[in-house]
């Protein structure tokens, strides 16, 4: 049987003749420190099989990338918590404030207390002191509306219509079902740092955050920010448009231009309300701020506000900043190598766009599906092994290699040789190799 090594952060060698867990390359009084890893440069489970050639580094909660998973963990286990309190209550995460998370309690009858928020820390320290672990399993899609309803899931019952996919994934953990869209610890023990606060109508979630070296960040709030998400939030709702399934279902029943037109109307009235608020207080005001990320939208939204402005008489300067950070031979510069650039991506463009100008494929659909489900399973490799010198086993399902692979505990490796056309994925045994050959049909 072909050794394998896995070189770990130390740069040692380790040599093994079968699949091991990456949690099982950890010192055991030491795993707690670590979330996840890289392995081949791709972030895993600590609960991933490694049963390959791989290049091993672990992630703590330093790394931006272990502090998500953190932070997945966290928010199911406040989830799990309240529904052990009651099965009743409806949870929305709705936005972050001042690096932490904020949850609401959708329910009428239900508010956040002190009380609540007290019982809700006792359960969370329960379960992470009991050290549940983490299991991800998928499941058909008629199975995950059983376990939507009896979890009181309800709003992701309607979302399985929408799904392409004929799976759920779902982690479970002490008989409880959720899915927090990402990676997750290993277990619920390694969630052990964390504050609760009560904030306005529900409370924030702190953790700690990478950039803090682990520790948490103290909270800022910031009450304008804050209100303008609530009336959003709020506006949302009004119009049934407060989550995925809804705005769906709002284009299916109406057209897509209207829900475009109903955005509009209501940023509409919202440059109205400002332009009455700034000409109230016009006497006191000498300078509007707008900020926000590159291609957000604020040039034109300064040039609007520009005209609600000026529909009250009020004369505005617009000044850009843009114009200010650099002299002109600096801006000549940048001009160049941005076309140079621009120039080089367009023609990359061009050509992917030249051999993906049709829909895809049965092909495509099936390769994306099968990556896609059985992700943990598949190995992609950059070489394919000499076929003359082995026996060919040659497969007609794909389902054939997995229980190849289930009675050979070996993985199953994955080329594409031809881009949209023929991909290979197979598992070597000695001297055989089990092959199933998948093959764009279309174009043979």
């Amino acid at each position: 049987m072909k050794t394998r090594f896995v070189v770990v952060s130390e740069d040692k060698e380790l040599y093994f003749d079968q699949k091991i867990k990456l949690l099982n390359l950890i010192p055991e009084n030491d795993r707690k420190n670590y979330l996840c890893a890289k392995v081949n440069n791709r972030i895993r489970e600590l609960t991933y099989d490694v049963h390959y050639d791989a290049k091993v580094d672990f992630l703590s909660i330093n790394d931006e990338e272990a502090m998500f998973i953190y932070e997945n963990s966290l928010r199911y286990i406040i989830a799990m918590a309240l529904y052990q309190i009651n099965p009743n209550i409806q949870l929305k995460y709705s936005y972050y404030e001042s690096r932490s998370i904020y949850g609401l309690i959708l329910n009428d009858d239900i508010k956040m207390d002190q009380t609540l928020l007290d019982k809700l820390k006792d359960k969370i320290n329960e379960i992470v002191k009991n050290d549940y672990p983490f299991v991800r399993k998928i499941v058909p899609n008629d199975e995950a509306e059983i376990i939507y309803r009896q979890f009181n899931m309800l709003d992701k019952i309607d979302l399985l219509k929408y799904r392409p996919e004929k799976t759920v994934h779902f982690y479970t953990c002490n008989g409880y079902y959720n899915y927090m869209y990402g990676y997750m610890a290993p277990s619920t023990g390694y969630i052990n740092k964390y504050k609760l606060e009560l904030y306005q109508d529900g409370f924030i979630i702190q953790y700690p955050r990478s950039e803090c070296n682990g520790e948490i960040p103290p909270f800022e709030p910031s009450p304008k920010f804050g209100k303008t998400l609530d009336d959003s939030y709020a506006w949302a709702r009004m119009v049934q448009t407060d989550t995925v399934t809804k705005i769906n279902h709002h284009i299916e029943t109406s057209k897509d231009v209207d829900f475009i037109n109903l955005c509009e109307a209501h940023h509409n009235n919202m440059l109205s309300d400002l332009g009455r608020i700034l000409k109230s207080k016009i006497d006191t005001i000498r300078l509007i701020c707008i900020a926000g990320p590159s291609s957000s939208g604020k040039t034109t939204f300064s040039n609007r506000l520009r005209s609600e402005l000026l529909s009250y008489g009020i004369q505005p300067i617009r000044i850009s900043l843009d114009d200010y950070y650099l002299e002109d031979i600096k801006y000549l510069i940048i001009g160049i190598i941005s076309l140079i650039v621009s120039l080089y991506l367009f023609i990359k463009i061009v050509k992917r766009l030249s051999r993906l100008s049709i829909s895809p494929t049965d092909y495509d659909k099936t390769l994306k599906k099968i990556l896609n489900q059985y992700d943990r399973l598949i190995v992609t490799t950059s070489s394919m092994p000499n076929l003359e010198k082995n026996n060919i086993i040659k497969l007609k399902e794909f389902v054939e290699l997995l229980d190849a692979k289930d009675n050979l505990h070996k993985p199953i490796f994955f080329i594409e040789v031809t881009p949209h056309q023929k991909a290979y994925f197979f598992i070597q045994d000695d001297d055989k190799i089990i092959l199933f050959t998948l093959k764009n049909i279309d174009n043979k």
